[in-house]
């Protein structure tokens, strides 16, 4: 964010902020016009053009990672994501009535349940017995889940959205 006055105003015009000078203008130099440092005589002139063509043109964003791969075999799985588009979130189907409905409370006692019967079968176990002896664990509520029509198997809705993609493409799913 810009502090300075002269900042602010080159922020506004977009163009590259002045350089304020503390002193006098040294000899044998001159002072750019735009940007406010200074450079040889000889020189300026080049120099104005230069940064007339910078400080009207947006630079485009260094990407390190995309430098760092280029030319490797890891270059093919590197994501190509643009600087404008942003990384696109997983969707949420929303629910009949407009609203997805957190049911954190029915996860959590669910949670505690399976807890309770895997520390049950452990000291079980722990005495000498025999985990046949034990009733089964709580089954888990797999209700929010999407199945996959070509596998049959059920998935969280993010992980749907990844699987059944690549599982249509599968040629064992076939029938």
């Amino acid at each position: 964010m810009p502090s300075t006055p002269a900042a602010k105003a080159a922020a506004a015009k977009k163009t590259a902020p002045v350089v304020k000078r503390s002193g006098p203008i040294p000899p044998g130099m001159s002072e750019c016009k735009i940007c406010g440092r200074c450079f040889a005589t000889d020189r300026i002139e080049k120099h104005e053009t230069i940064c007339k063509k910078t400080t009207n043109r947006k630079r485009k964003v260094f990407d390190p990672t995309k430098m760092r791969m280029q030319g490797t075999e890891a270059e093919p799985y590197l994501r190509r994501v643009s600087a404008k588009v942003p990384v696109k979130a997983p969707v949420v189907a929303p629910k009949a009535d407009g609203s997805k409905k957190s049911d954190w409370r029915k996860k959590h006692e669910e949670f505690i349940k399976t807890i309770r019967a895997a520390k049950e079968y452990q000291a079980h176990v722990a005495r000498g017995g025999n985990p046949a002896d034990l009733p089964p664990p709580p089954p888990s509520d797999t209700s929010d889940y999407v199945q996959c029509p070509y596998c049959n198997r059920k998935f969280s809705e993010a992980a749907a959205e990844r699987h059944i993609p690549k599982c249509k493409n599968i040629k064992s799913n076939k029938r």
